[in-house]
């Protein structure tokens, strides 16, 4: 595989953008060769679009032979970013918050995605992670469809992270706070920039709705004012300003400017209330929405910001087979295709994993397929001329494995004796630690409500309402564990193998008596959590829910898996 070069495969919601860039020893990105083709608007998150994507590939890239690393680049409508704050603890501890975080953050069981974390910021408090998820029924079955063609990807961002790695490359120079406007066709991403910090904002807003607007004014189909909007907006087709067609596409257009101002007003406004990062002085735009000057003066107009155009090539280098003026016609659909390649050759460690977990388990297998297959024809290499060296002798030693069976069998009468000796033997034994688990256990549970205790009072304003045991046959209360007579001890031992306990508890906000908790509590709660898997007797915490509907008091709910090796 040629890890000099990558293809960047950007799925668009109505379009995809392929290209191959190269990184030479002078450490610029060139573009080596690129393809475009739209899809259409109104094929959803399915099949359909699958199979436009695949289509598109396969006239692109079936005949080629030539192996080199793939980067898939996700849209902004399949891709969920929310970014989280979670308090600064060890590094070890790091996954598992995150994790927590997780599971109330995104909208699906956590088996349903796949999903990854970067640290966006750390102040020393808290850290601003960026959580992002994608279904993992449409990962494995784009892995899977570009796989057969022989795109198989290497690595997978959404489309926001990559925008934010092509930034960086086309300007490093800018370093202050800005706003990266990229206007989609579904949906468009609205990108806040300062230094290394950033946030993301996808809104279901786009090119798409002034297409609406066109229709429904002209009475078109979709995809003719699709075609109208364009060519108007583009030049192509000057007309009078007194036109229909004129009047209704500026119409248009200055109803979706007003309401694209107004979220990003609002997000603005959110980012600062978060994060106390300042205002953005300057609005880079881009995207297939934004091309028209129309667009930029009116988004300038109404946020009261500079507006520029963002040039997504300023810094790629054109080999000699990419037509440099057609490329940059189609700069604006370039952007994540250079992000995914600027990001692709720093460390793999600072890279988001979001590979389906049966794609990486396959090419895990496949990579160690050529070094199963040696072994088994050495096996049977090695096997099969042994056989036929030692042919000659087998009869000679099948007789005189029947005379020593002759002379064993006294043997082995005494040898299965010995064995039923040994069997009642490991019987007495297994009883003899069933009543020494018993005495242990307890032991055990006052050791446990001790270490309870004491994480309790290291938490503060904190108790518990109820403790109740799941056993493997259902549920029970703390009391009736430790019903039972001697003769149950081996079934109650391997029933402790599954044990757990449900808790249910309060904490009390005393700062905020009588309104709901403050974030504050939540963050002990979640540090309390943590740490019961940290006890000797626990392995670990699952199914935590909460309930803030009480003023000034934080109701907890969560099931504590005890350690086998400590059992209650």
């Amino acid at each position: 595989m040629n890890n000099d070069q990558i293809l960047a495969i950007d799925c668009g919601a109505s379009r995809v953008c392929a290209a191959i860039f190269s990184v030479p020893k002078s450490g610029e990105i060139v573009l080596e060769s690129f393809v475009f083709e739209s899809i259409g608007d109104s094929l959803g998150d399915g099949t359909e679009w699958i199979d436009s994507v695949e289509d598109v590939l396969k006239r692109a890239f079936s005949g080629r032979k030539e192996k080199i690393s793939v980067g898939l680049i996700t849209p902004g409508h399949l891709s969920l970013t929310k970014f989280i704050k979670v308090p600064n603890v060890e590094e070890s501890k790091i996954d598992r918050i995150v994790q927590f975080e997780a599971r109330q953050n995104i909208p699906y069981p956590l088996e349903e995605v796949v999903w990854d974390y970067q640290i966006v910021a750390d102040d020393g408090v808290d850290f601003d992670i960026a959580l992002t998820a994608v279904r993992l029924d449409i990962l494995e079955e784009l892995c899977d469809r570009t796989g057969e063609i022989g795109c198989a990807p290497d690595c997978i961002e959404p489309s926001s992270l990559s925008q934010i790695s092509a930034f960086h490359y086309n300007y490093p120079e800018v370093r202050e706070g800005v706003l990266l406007v990229n206007v989609g066709a579904r949906s468009s991403n609205l990108i806040f920039l300062q230094k290394d910090r950033f946030y993301v904002r996808n809104i279901a807003f786009a090119g798409n709705s002034i297409t609406q607007s066109i229709a429904s004014a002209l009475e078109l189909s979709f995809e003719d004012a699709e075609e109208l909007k364009v060519s108007i907006l583009d030049g192509s087709l000057p007309l009078e300003a007194e036109s229909k067609e004129k009047m209704a596409t500026d119409e248009a257009m200055q109803s979706f400017v007003s309401r694209f101002a107004l979220e990003v007003t609002r997000t603005v406004a959110t980012y600062r209330r978060q994060s106390g990062a300042d205002r953005p002085q300057q609005i880079y735009v881009t995207g297939g929405g934004s091309l028209s000057s129309q667009f930029r003066g009116l988004l300038a107009e109404k946020t009261n910001l500079s507006v520029e155009h963002y040039d997504p090539l300023r810094r790629v280098q054109f080999s000699a087979n990419v037509n440099e003026l057609t490329a940059k016609a189609h700069a604006h659909f370039l952007g994540e295709s250079v992000g995914i390649a600027a990001s692709y050759w720093v460390e793999e460690s600072k890279r988001l994993k979001l590979l389906p977990p049966r794609v990486i388990k396959d090419r895990a297998f496949r990579k160690r397929a050529p070094f199963y297959l040696m072994a088994a024809f050495l096996l049977v290499a090695t096997v099969g001329l042994s056989i036929m060296g030692n042919r000659s002798k087998l009869t000679a030693y099948d007789e005189k494995v029947k005379n020593i069976e002759n002379l064993m069998f006294p043997v082995d009468q005494i040898n299965r004796q010995i064995r039923m000796n040994l069997a009642a033997i490991e019987e007495s034994k297994d009883q003899m630690n069933a009543i020494k688990g018993l005495v242990e256990t307890k032991s055990n549970w006052i050791n446990f409500f001790s270490d309870l205790q004491e994480r309790l009072v290291n938490v503060e304003d904190v108790w518990l309402e109820k403790v109740q045991v799941i056993r493997g046959s259902g549920p029970s209360t703390l009391a009736s564990s430790f019903l039972g007579g001697l003769e149950k001890t081996k079934s109650n031992s391997d029933e402790s193998r599954a044990l757990r306990l449900n808790l249910t508890g309060r904490l009390l906000d005393k700062d905020h008596p009588v309104s709901r908790v403050s974030q504050d509590s939540y963050n002990r709660v979640k540090q309390l959590l943590v740490s019961f898997e940290d006890s000797q007797f626990i392995v670990s915490v699952e199914n935590e829910r909460f309930d803030n509907r009480q003023p000034g008091v934080l109701k907890f709910d969560f099931i504590l898996v005890v350690n086998p090796r400590k059992p209650l």
